[in-house]
């Protein structure tokens, strides 16, 4: 479509853009929070938002990390923070300058 009105196509739904934005600001690793307690339990069964647990991925999935050393979006402290928790589940790291 060539028409001002059209946008790009993006792969990124809008509850993952908001979700990833409760992430960078919630200050824990959580699934996505509904934004009401009703919402939350209906999805949850708990009006507590549960925590994403990474060292519960099966050690058969493997994991590769690709790292931009000048990634805004990723800083270096999250992701040792995101290897730790993944353990020998990372079988590849690769960081790029």
């Amino acid at each position: 479509m060539d028409n001002e009105n059209s946008r790009p196509s993006s792969s990124a739904s809008t509850k993952q853009i908001l979700h990833y934005s409760q992430l960078c600001e919630g200050g824990a690793f959580r699934q996505y929070d509904y934004g009401n307690d009703a919402d939350n339990t209906a999805h949850y069964g708990s009006k507590i938002v549960p925590l994403i647990h990474l060292n519960e991925i099966p050690s058969t999935i493997p994991i590769a990390l690709l790292v931009g050393l000048q990634d805004p979006l990723a800083d270096q402290a999250d992701v040792k923070w995101l290897r730790t928790q993944l353990g020998r589940r990372v079988k590849m790291y690769k960081a790029y300058d």
